[in-house]
């Protein structure tokens, strides 16, 4: 009876075991999921980053001119005076 207990509770063990290993490979799972997303999220962030900064840059570009435009007429007019 004692050999057959012993067993018994050797076999529980090893269940409890085998469903630790288990969860912890779900863990594992579940984690390398969440840093794929987290690396596609960035990924995206970057992208929507560099592409702001392309146009800040262009308007920036634009904007400049425009200004040069303006700096040449008002110096024009104060010529004219």
């Amino acid at each position: 009876m004692k050999v057959f207990s012993i067993t018994l509770l050797a076999v529980i063990a090893m269940l409890f075991l085998i469903q630790d290993t288990a969860a912890d490979g779900s863990i594992k799972s579940i984690k390398k999921k969440v840093e794929g997303i987290a690396e596609d999220v960035a990924g995206d962030a970057q992208s929507a980053f560099d592409k702001a900064k392309g146009k800040l840059k262009k308007l920036e570009k634009q904007l400049k001119g425009k200004v040069d435009t303006l700096k040449a007429a008002i110096e024009e007019v104060a010529s004219l005076n």
